[in-house]
């Protein structure tokens, strides 16, 4: 459950004050290791402070991170395997999606543990992500199986995308599709920076660091780096410069952030 789970935990005693279940009856290795954004708002003209995360289930949700009350809670790619929401704002599995042993179509991990990122002055959050299906084998057929899915494989063509999200929707306000060039499976990609100057720096998996309008979403500058990138990008400032480091294959790159 709390390996599914987004936790608020009371920092002076240690003890839950509540908690939202993302993936609820989780039989696909949806485990929430995607990292939650902490993101100050004014909703409905009262100022708010939120939380967002696009968890690996497909679903992109916003709580309040007071209460832990949802605001938000919405696919941001494409989703068939859940036949609507609890009372909770929890989405409801259909069971026929659970794996079999003859295998069960459903979705790729949507994304995963590399860092998204939020841009206080777009307001918008950012995720790549993988559009896709695999087929989930179940392995353990005993009464009391220690675990689902356990191996997969890929149906077709998966798309990867970094989508920029409106945390107050949902909505994808611009998406960039990665180009497919190997026909290869789909992984998700890298982690995401963002800085006050409306950039927005990425990798894809054809071993490029790129840089974006994080308003737009246009493609500013690319540059091959003979590996992916493979860490969290951080940005400092050193001799009145601004730079990027990215860790890629046995190396690090640096390069700076003005363009």
């Amino acid at each position: 459950m709390w390996t599914e789970s987004i936790v608020a935990l009371d920092l002076d005693t240690g003890k839950l004050k509540w908690y939202f279940q993302v993936s609820p009856h989780d039989t696909h290795d949806w485990d929430n290791t995607t990292a939650p954004i902490l993101i100050d708002k004014t909703v409905n003209g009262k100022p708010m402070k939120l939380l967002s995360q696009a968890a690996r289930n497909g679903f992109f949700v916003t709580l309040d991170r007071a209460t832990g009350k949802h605001l938000v809670v919405k696919p941001y790619v494409p989703l068939d395997y859940y036949s609507g929401l609890s009372a909770k704002g929890e989405p409801i599995p259909i069971p026929d999606k659970d794996p079999t042993v003859g295998g069960s179509i459903n979705i790729v991990n949507a994304t995963n543990w590399e860092a998204p990122a939020y841009n206080q002055k777009t307001g918008l959050m950012y995720v790549n992500a993988v559009e896709g299906k695999s087929i989930h084998y179940l392995l353990d057929t005993s009464e009391h199986p220690s675990g689902y899915g356990g191996t997969g494989a890929g149906v077709g063509l998966t798309t990867r995308v970094l989508k920029a999200l409106d945390p107050l929707t949902g909505n994808p306000v611009w998406t960039h599709e990665y180009p497919n060039v190997n026909n290869a499976p789909g992984t998700v990609g890298s982690s995401i920076l963002t800085t006050a100057s409306n950039l927005l720096i990425t990798g894809d998996d054809q071993k490029n660091l790129i840089v974006y309008s994080a308003d737009k979403g246009k493609v500013l500058w690319h540059k091959e780096l003979g590996a992916n990138e493979s860490n969290g990008l951080i940005t400092y400032m050193l001799g009145g410069k601004q730079w990027i480091i990215a860790g890629c294959g046995r190396h690090s790159v640096r390069v700076q952030s003005s363009l």
